[in-house]
């Protein structure tokens, strides 16, 4: 790992431990603070870019996110983001902090940010879940 990278993934690391403690007992709100905008603040904290700048402020419901996000839903935005930033497809299991995967939830999925290895963070109604790289289903690394 480059000294960048390592720098890269501490600054992640940090403000993303900042969300999970801000989350903690507050209910998610669509369109403000959901699984999707949980990563993007903490990727737009730790790099100066936002991958939800497409999307942020254009919903305030599950319909409207499903509405904004179009057909693909979010594994599609999820991939256009990596794609452009340059991100490659990584296993879940050799993901390090701060990576970026899918997770199903129910009948739709989530966006969760690895917070150590082998273990995912993902923004959820009441706070936060933390899954196992097992659940997920894509990832990308971000550097």
């Amino acid at each position: 790992m480059t000294r960048d990278e390592w720098a890269l993934r501490r600054r992640v690391q940090y403000h993303l431990r900042k969300a999970m403690r801000a989350a903690v007992g507050r209910p998610m709100q669509w369109g403000r603070d959901d699984c999707a905008l949980f990563h993007g603040d903490v990727h737009l904290a730790a790099t100066g870019f936002d991958p939800c700048s497409a999307y942020r402020g254009r919903y305030r419901t599950m319909r409207g996110a499903h509405r904004v996000l179009g057909r693909g839903g979010l594994p599609k935005a999820l991939r256009a983001v990596a794609r452009r930033q340059g991100w490659c497809r990584v296993k879940a299991v050799n993901a390090r902090i701060g990576d970026v995967g899918l997770v199903p939830v129910g009948c739709a999925v989530a966006v969760v940010v690895c917070v150590r290895r082998g273990e995912w963070v993902g923004r959820n109604e009441a706070g936060f879940s933390i899954v196992t790289s097992e659940a997920v289903r894509m990832a990308w690394t971000i550097a």
